[in-house]
Parts: C-alpha cells; sequence; structure tokens
C-alpha cells in the first residue's frame, strides 16, 4: 500500500505529483482524498508550497488554466494548499492562466478569493 506522503512527493518527468494530475482532470474527489490523506498521515496540512511541476506549475494553476471550478475552490478552501498569487517559471499566476485560457468563470472564482491584479 502505498502512502499518500510517498504519492505526493513522487513525480514524474515533467516534475508533476498526483495531484498536479487530479486538478489538471477536473477530479475533485481525487484532490478531496489526496487532501485528507495528506493531512492524516502528515497530522497537519502542511503541503509544501514548492510542490512545482517543471513549468512552476502548482496544482491550483492546472485547475484555473483547465477551467475546474469545483477543484479550484477545493484548493482554495485550505490556507496551505491557496498560493493564489504564486507565479510559475513563466510569471503567470493562476488568475493569468484562467483569463488566457477564456475561462470568465474561473477568473471571478480567483477574484472572489482575493487574486492579485497587479501581480
Amino acid at each position: 500500500h502505498v502512502s499518500v506522503r510517498n504519492m505526493m512527493n513522487t513525480v514524474d518527468e515533467q516534475g508533476s505529483t498526483a495531484l498536479h494530475y487530479a486538478a489538471q482532470g477536473g477530479f475533485l474527489k481525487n484532490v478531496s482524498l489526496l487532501q485528507q490523506r495528506w493531512t492524516r498521515d502528515r497530522g497537519s496540512n502542511k503541503y509544501s508550497n514548492r510542490v512545482r511541476n517543471h513549468n512552476g506549475d502548482l496544482p491550483l494553476h492546472l485547475a484555473a488554466r483547465y477551467g475546474w471550478i469545483d477543484v479550484a475552490k477545493k484548493l482554495l478552501q485550505s490556507r496551505d494548499f491557496r498560493q493564489i498569487d504564486i507565479a510559475n517559471d513563466h510569471e503567470k499566476t493562476p488568475l493569468h492562466c484562467a483569463a488566457e485560457e477564456g475561462h470568465s468563470n474561473m477568473v471571478a472564482v480567483l477574484l472572489d478569493h482575493q487574486a492579485s491584479v497587479t501581480k
């Protein structure tokens, strides 16, 4: 049985974790499960904001880019998973990613969660 900690720390050749793929694919139940299990395994809800893929994307960047509003809201519920204004290696925040892809509802959600328009 693979621990969630190992799954969260295991990266593929693009530097992505299971949470990256769950967020990118819009798999809300998997995102929730990974967050819950990580909390249980770790004893706290401390998820490193340094878990970036090779493009510097965090799971929130991917949820925003692909328009998965429920996934983004789930990630934004937890202070430790928020990271709303962190830019990737291309200097894009989750707000930039959503706007570039034309996801106006995602832009609204991010702005409702105080995403900065000046970063």
